[in-house]
């Protein structure tokens, strides 16, 4: 057993029944997984307990290696699905994690959670506790100027009104 900021981490079983369940399938998402995950370890924590599960979907990149490191400072749990897809690789977390939390959070293995994530989440769990559905904007993050063809979008995908994007309270971390 370790600690993470006050929350004992136990056996995989005890973390797929944490209150709040990050989930999100990778596929060779090495390259993604670092910035992600290491926003992770910087997230304030919520009063439930909370996981993430990560299913490796057929990767052949060192992406198993990186879900390993991150499994040392985070409640992480790795499940395997071979057979390619996001949704084999989704409906095996549903498999393995059942309905008893309170709150599923599907993520993208290249989407970074603010610091207050999980704080904002639990809040609205709370304050609308016969809701089943929500849903939030994503702010994207472009490490170069993105393509023509969607640029011409970007007023639809970019809440900043004409600011220039950039990630947001992400901890810097090089790969490892």
């Amino acid at each position: 057993m370790r600690n993470y900021q006050g929350h004992q981490i136990h056996d995989p079983a005890e973390l797929l029944s944490a209150r709040i369940l990050i989930v999100f399938a990778t596929h060779n998402g090495s390259n993604t997984l670092h910035t992600m995950l290491a926003a992770y370890e910087e997230v304030e924590q919520p009063t439930r307990s909370w996981a993430i599960v990560a299913v490796d979907n057929a990767s052949t990149d060192e992406t198993s290696q990186v879900l390993a490191r991150y499994a040392k400072s985070l409640p992480l749990v790795t499940l395997d699905e071979a057979q390619p897809g996001k949704n084999h690789a989704l409906n095996r977390a549903l498999d393995a994690v059942g309905s008893s939390a309170d709150l599923y959070i599907f993520t993208d293995d290249d989407a970074g959670p603010e610091r207050d994530f999980l704080t904002q989440w639990e809040a609205v769990l709370e304050a609308k506790p016969d809701t089943e559905l929500f849903g939030g904007a994503v702010t994207p993050y472009f490490a170069q100027e993105p393509p023509g063809w969607l640029r011409k979008y970007r007023p639809r995908v970019d809440p900043c009104q004409g600011r220039a994007l950039q990630r947001r309270n992400w901890p810097q971390r090089e790969p490892v």
